[in-house]
């Protein structure tokens, strides 16, 4: 009765002509409709008197005013996958409609749920987030943590309740986690094995079975059933070629299984499976390659044994598709005094040398025996993860290079379809040295590397995506005539690719030429320690490049960040060069490092430009805050070319060396000649306490001969204990005119403070009490 009473109601208004609004339910005949044809439809608005369209009221919320006078916030998925491999993060804005203009923060609750959990899968969670006043948005990052779970995880962020705010119609998003752990199929023998003499039997066992070997079987050509299962306590061995296992599992004791030589006709991926097992002896002396190379061709998962010292004597190189993951459980791979390796070859004959096939090698000792020095090449691959690794004694005994992990992206665009995914995480990387003739530049003689990147040359360009990954890694002893820790090379094919590289957490020292050199764009640098040689590898300057180096010749490498590192010279060690620098450089910030100088000498902490013909010194858009300055100063080189100012301010500089061969300020440039400057120094602090006289010494800029212009002093102290110095703010050599300026400075311990300047020059001053001497 009532489902006919209801429909009489709605059919006069199914009439031609009657007004709908788009969006309301009718029927016909009780059935769900639009409306019957020529009904005239009406866009549903804010003062229609209807709660209709997306409203969540009458006229109002949704599209419409707020319901209420409170601010109403809702989520926006900006990112919604995190990836453990580089810990890049998910994020989730939480905005008003307009920017916040109550007067005050207002903290917005949320509730987290989903599969993963805070402080052990993803970064732990406050379960608030603050939108300031006069901001309308905040971010909350989703930061997933490097664990072990072989799964991905999710995270549901949802909006609480609070009398500051409305919640409006999108309350809740959620952040994957893409996890980078293998998934690894693990045996459950059964607990009365089959006993199996010969290859009748074998075939003749139900799929799944779990069987003994008693006797040894040449398998050539066959396919067993399918999901054995291999838990051979009987003792014999398989052999033969082209054997199709057929997911077969092996329940692997570290005892030997197939004969060394066997090969298959696909890739197992069943089971991780030990070196042993394909008739690896491990004892350092007796050479396992021929197992290791079939583990690597034939097996996806492969474990070393803890004791074991595996030899690999000659070179290998690797062309499947697919992935290799060894997990080497703390075991060896050695190469020893009877390897048969070219040592004259250059590109040649490594240890290892991957072609597309991925590789993911953890927990493993790789040495060189002090014999050998080229260890690992990849070309072709789009995942390289070493994990928990140590490498160390690659030696090259002739004048030729020595390089741990050479990475050849030439041609990865066509070969491997992009690099996507480089991780070196927790990896020790010592006592790497190729012998040289003292020369600092004669290639090959004398190069040593911990890790080179050539990235162009071939197909790889700009476009190219990629992401690499530095973390938690130890570098040192990378010693030779041209030896780095980290050496990023660009050819002309790849000035600035669209791929990013982070250096988190790094330690790098002793390494004779530089601890890195880059020349590529979109690079990263932060919490890491960085300290120069110790004075006994010293032997010239010629052999040293500044510590952490970005460069590039005929255009500029691009978003560069440096910032919470401590950049310093070793304990008790003079400054054998600068310790940080730029030249072709773009978009460049500094921030929040510590660098160190003790015995200064006649380097500065940071260097801007290069000294070399070769470089033009472009630099533009470069800023530099928030840092410490232990008797490290900044300096312009001879090729200096800045292109509006540059930013340095809010920094502190500390200076007590005792140790000043040079001429030394703040803002420092050699060069008896040309025009140097382009700088705004803003709010920067200058601490100077000398124990005894330091003439040496000259305030906040010095000016050997070069004319400086445009140099912008504004606000800042220049504190003096215990020092008495004649140029206390200053000398210029050179011309010091009215496009500089000297503007609000505050000065004490000083009371003559002067700043000298020897050429012609008017710069502006106001709020200071100093004297301008002209010679």
């Amino acid at each position: 009765m009532k489902k006919c009473i209801f429909i009489l109601f709605l059919l006069p208004l199914m009439a031609t002509g009657q007004v709908y609004y788009k969006g309301q339910k009718v029927y016909n005949n009780g059935v769900e409709a639009e409306g019957e044809s020529g009904t005239q439809y009406v866009v549903p608005n804010c003062s229609d008197g209807i709660q209709n369209g997306d409203e969540t009221g009458v006229d109002c919320g949704g599209s419409c005013p707020p319901c209420s006078s409170l601010p109403v916030v809702d989520l926006t998925l900006v990112t919604g996958t995190a990836y453990e491999f580089d810990l890049s993060a998910g994020r989730i804005d939480f905005c008003f409609g307009s920017a916040n203009s109550t007067g005050s923060d207002i903290d917005i609750l949320y509730a987290i749920s989903g599969n993963g959990t805070g402080g052990v899968n993803f970064a732990s969670l406050s379960g608030f987030i603050t939108i300031a006043d006069g901001q309308q948005c905040a971010s909350l990052f989703i930061t997933p943590l490097n664990d072990a779970n072989a799964i991905g995880e999710n995270v549901t962020i949802t909006i609480g309740s609070d009398p500051a705010y409305a919640i409006g119609t999108n309350d809740e998003e959620t952040v994957n986690i893409v996890d980078d752990d293998a998934v690894v199929t693990t045996c459950s023998p059964d607990p009365s094995p089959t006993d199996v003499d010969n290859i009748t039997e074998l075939l003749a066992l139900a799929p799944g079975t779990t069987f003994n070997l008693t006797s040894s079987i040449d398998l050539t050509g066959e396919s067993i059933p399918a999901n054995l299962i291999f838990t051979n306590a009987g003792g014999g061995l398989f052999s033969g070629t082209n054997i199709d296992l057929n997911g077969m599992c092996v329940a692997d004791d570290y005892t030997q299984k197939f004969l060394p030589s066997t090969t298959f006709a696909n890739v197992n991926e069943e089971s991780r499976v030990s070196f042993q097992a394909l008739g690896a002896i491990g004892n350092g002396i007796v050479a396992d390659d021929i197992p290791i190379n079939t583990l690597i061709n034939y097996f996806r998962y492969g474990r070393g044994e803890a004791s074991s010292v595996y030899v690999k004597n000659s070179p290998s190189s690797y062309t499947r598709t697919g992935e290799i993951d060894i997990d080497w459980n703390g075991s060896e791979m050695r190469t020893t005094s009877t390897a048969n390796f070219n040592m004259n070859q250059v590109t040649t004959d490594y240890v290892m040398e991957f072609t597309n096939l991925n590789v993911i090698f953890s927990n493993g000792n790789f040495s060189g025996g002090d014999v050998y020095g080229r260890a690992f090449r990849f070309n072709g691959q789009n995942k390289i993860h070493f994990i928990n690794n140590e490498l160390y004694d690659w030696y090259s005994p002739v004048t030729i290079r020595c390089v741990v992990f050479y990475m050849d992206f030439d041609g990865f665009d066509t070969v491997g379809g992009g690099v996507q995914d480089i991780l070196f995480d927790g990896n020790t990387v010592r006592d790497i040295e190729a012998q040289g003739d003292g020369d600092y530049n004669n290639s090959p003689g004398g190069i040593s590397k911990g890790w080179w990147y050539s990235i162009g040359g071939g197909s790889m360009s700009d476009t190219s995506t990629f992401s690499i990954v530095h973390r938690n890694n130890i570098v040192h002893d990378i010693i030779g005539d041209d030896a780095e820790g980290l050496y990023i090379i660009g050819g002309t094919s790849a000035v600035n690719p669209n791929g990013t590289w982070l250096l988190d957490n790094e330690h790098y020292w002793n390494c004779t030429r530089r601890a890195i050199k880059v020349v590529c764009s979109n690079v990263t640098v932060r919490n890491s320690t960085f300290e120069e040689m110790d004075d006994v590898l010293f032997v010239n300057s010629a052999q040293v490049g500044s510590m952490v180096d970005f460069f590039r010749q005929n255009s500029a490498v691009r978003n560069i960040r440096v910032h919470d590192n401590i950049i310093k010279t070793r304990d008790g060690a003079v400054a054998h060069y600068w310790l940080l620098s730029f030249t072709e450089a773009q978009d460049v910030k500094v921030y929040n490092n510590t660098i160190t100088m003790p015995y200064t000498g006649n380097y500065g902490g940071l260097r801007l430009g290069s000294n070399t013909g070769a470089y033009a010194g472009y630099l533009e858009d470069i800023e530099v805050y928030n840092n410490t300055f232990n008797d490290a100063v900044v300096q312009l080189m001879s090729q200096y070319a800045p292109v509006g100012q540059l930013d340095i301010h809010d920094n502190d500089f500390n200076i007590d060396a005792t140790f000043w061969n040079s001429p030394q300020g703040i803002i420092r440039t050699v060069n008896t000649s040309g025009t140097k400057g382009n700088i705004d120094f803003t709010d920067n602090d200058i601490n100077v306490n000398f124990s005894s006289s330091q003439p040496n010494f000259h305030g906040m800029i010095y000016s050997a001969g070069a004319d400086l212009t445009n140099i912008n002093i504004l606000r800042g102290t220049l504190n003096y204990q215990n020092a008495s110095v004649t140029n206390s703010i200053g000398w210029a050599q050179g011309d010091f005119g009215s496009s500089n300026s000297i503007n609000s400075l505050t000065i004490s311990g000083d009371t003559t403070p002067t700043m000298n300047i020897d050429g012609t020059g008017n710069p502006t001053t106001s709020g200071n009490s100093h004297t301008i001497i002209y010679n």
